[in-house]
């Protein structure tokens, strides 16, 4: 068992747990709890001079509504904004930015969306030699279900476009594909993606939140069409929502099992749950690729205020 990073609950006690950081990277978001990290940083004196925000067009609230709550990166003045109006954007931009390999780099993870995450890791790693980094994460409270009904959640709107994500896509050195679905509360969605994929092997991820245990068995209702298709028991995993760790030890799992096809990674739970796949994948892309449900829209309010926060200590 590797031990890739600490993880901490982000309060008075982290100040004695991390260094100085050089550069922090945030995504503007409707969510408020996207801002917590960096509101919490500067009450404890650790913000950096160089922040560091993509602003994403896909984003960005359509009206007045949450547009305050949108506007807050502005607040602590970041040194360089990225307006992201198309796929890759970010990238691009990161390309462009100096960074020293000795370079603290922190993310909050939060506002991000998961492909954008997944490409923003990959060049921190891949081409800036960035190999250690704090990543904070904050939970929501609440998750919105329209009227109160678990089957109401919805993440992705409009329709949608699966496939691989371009960092991470694998061809040719296996017959066989395992598909390793991170099951989230959106209905049909896994169901969805499993049907594009066709994969040989099916394996499905259950996140189960700490700070929500009842919501598992939403996902696990939400999936019962995806569920229903798996051929064992043993097939279905659990994991905790907000630990990357627990994460990567399952696919190293699932690797193990499943040593002669490519495993295709798609994250449709948490970002913590995402993270853990990104390290797994940057670590074995021999045998990995990455794929998602590309929508043509998000949902741009999708919680409700905020729970604890944590950060990450991350080696890649």
């Amino acid at each position: 068992m590797e031990k890739l990073y600490e993880m901490y609950e982000v309060n008075d006690g982290i100040k004695n747990k991390i260094k100085k950081i050089d550069v922090f990277i945030l995504s503007a978001n409707c969510n408020v709890r996207a801002y917590q990290i960096i509101d919490k940083l500067n009450d404890y004196n650790l913000l950096p001079a160089k922040i560091i925000a993509f602003v994403y067009d896909k984003l960005k609230p359509l009206a007045n509504t949450n547009a305050s709550t949108y506007m807050l990166y502005k607040k602590y003045k970041p040194s360089s904004v990225y307006l992201c109006d198309h796929e890759n954007d970010d990238v691009k931009a990161l390309y462009k930015e100096p960074f020293d390999e000795n370079s603290v780099v922190a993310i909050d993870i939060t506002g991000f969306s998961i492909p954008d995450l997944f490409r923003i890791l990959f060049v921190l790693k891949e081409k800036k030699k960035i190999c250690n980094i704090y990543v904070f994460y904050t939970e929501p409270k609440h998750y919105l279900f329209k009227n109160g009904l678990i089957d109401t959640y919805q993440l992705l709107e409009g329709q949608r476009t699966y496939k691989a994500i371009p960092e991470y896509f694998l061809t040719g050195k296996y017959q066989d594909e395992t598909l390793v679905l991170f099951l989230g509360f959106e209905k049909f969605l896994a169901a969805y993606v499993n049907e594009r994929s066709n994969p040989n092997f099916l394996v499905a991820i259950n996140g189960f939140p700490a700070y929500m245990p009842k919501l598992k068995d939403v996902s696990l209702v939400n999936n019962y069409e995806l569920l229903s298709r798996i051929d064992s028991d043993s097939d279905l995993y659990y994991t905790k929502a907000n630990n990357p760790f627990s994460v990567f030890n399952t696919l190293c799992d699932i690797k193990q099992k499943f040593n002669n096809s490519v495993l295709n990674l798609c994250v449709l739970g948490t970002k913590p749950m995402a993270l853990g796949a990104c390290i797994f994948s940057l670590k074995y892309r021999d045998n990995v690729k990455v794929t998602y449900p590309y929508p043509e829209s998000y949902v741009k309010c999708h919680s409700t205020e905020y729970d604890k926060s944590w950060c990450y200590l991350v080696d890649f």
